[in-house]
């Protein structure tokens, strides 16, 4: 039996990766659970990253410049929120 040694990958490869495995699973018709995970926890490290290296930089999905900030947080909301959002069709599928 061999021993595996541990993978070394910073958090912007490992963002790249899980992006990368969640357009393959996509085009493939993958699992659509999986799809979105991937992609949003690559999200969440690319948003943490781009915040940590310019804190005034603002470009991403709820970032967005476009988006005044008193409107931010309703913004946010109808993001998460929309009929086409992942989770909310799977609650629809299960109702």
């Amino acid at each position: 039996m061999t021993t595996k040694l541990p993978v070394r990958i910073g958090k912007l490869d490992a963002a790249r990766r899980q992006l990368r495995t969640a357009i393959t699973l996509w085009f493939n018709d993958g699992d659509p659970v999986s799809v979105h995970t991937l992609a949003y926890a690559a999200y969440e490290v690319i948003h943490a990253i781009s915040e940590k290296r310019d804190p005034t930089r603002r470009d991403l999905l709820f970032d967005s410049r476009l988006i005044k900030d008193e409107f931010r947080g309703e913004w946010n909301a109808t993001v998460e929120n929309t009929p086409t959002s992942l989770s909310t069709r799977i609650e629809m599928e299960m109702q």
